[in-house]
């Protein structure tokens, strides 16, 4: 998908690069209705799990990481 669309790609990474904070906050939006509507749904493998849109903010790089 992303490579049949280079201009939205590059828009993509200027955001990621220049409004990290924003592009996460919006990320995070977005998964916590995929998981309020069962969109994304926890198993056997996975746990799908509300984060407080402040806590990604704070610490984007952590919330990869987390188990």
């Amino acid at each position: 998908m992303m490579s049949e669309d280079l201009d939205w790609t590059q828009s993509l990474g200027a955001a990621l690069t220049y409004q990290q904070k924003d592009v996460l906050i919006a990320i995070q939006q977005l998964r916590d209705k995929a998981v309020a509507d069962n969109i994304i749904k926890s198993d056997d493998k996975i746990k799908a799990a509300a984060v407080a849109v402040a806590d990604v903010a704070a610490n984007p790089q952590e919330q990869g990481r987390q188990s």
